[in-house]
């Protein structure tokens, strides 16, 4: 599940470490 720049930075995922968005 891998969502560009700008979504991340608007989505939850923004909310959760580097570390941990690589997981997804």
């Amino acid at each position: 599940m891998r969502f560009p720049a700008p979504i991340l930075q608007q989505s939850p995922f923004s909310k959760i470490p580097l570390a941990a968005q690589t997981l997804f």
